[in-house]
């Protein structure tokens, strides 16, 4: 599995397991547009098997949110976006659960092809 970052450097110290950096600000300016400001904080990662799931907090026009994300070797994936973190925390839990039962990223992907908007979030 590699070992993802938000925002890191890509030079990896010696024997340190592989790493890939993930540019949040890049998949932000997809989600919002590329002029507007937008601000971000990882909050909380947790590793299943393959499956990075991570909780980061999406600051846009005033407005907060707690967006997860599942993250595998091939794919970043919105899965969620909810007002509080409590919300995306409980969210997070499922997902876990969704795993551990044999689920997979790129299974929900296709039962979720509409994507995720916060007026539509969840398993």
């Amino acid at each position: 599995m590699t070992i993802v970052f938000f925002d890191a450097p890509t030079t990896d110290p010696a024997g340190c397991p592989p790493t890939d950096t993930v540019d949040l600000d890049d998949h932000l300016r997809v989600q919002f547009g590329p002029f507007e400001r937008v601000t971000s904080m990882p909050l909380f990662t947790t590793i299943v098997g393959e499956v990075a799931l991570t909780i980061i907090r999406v600051t846009h026009k005033g407005r907060t949110r707690h967006q997860l994300y599942a993250i595998t070797d091939a794919t970043w994936t919105l899965a969620a976006v909810y007002g509080c973190y409590p919300d995306a925390l409980s969210e997070l839990l499922r997902w876990r659960r969704y795993l551990h039962r044999g689920g997979t990223v790129a299974a929900w992907l296709a039962d979720h092809q509409d994507g995720v908007f916060p007026e539509r979030s969840g398993l």
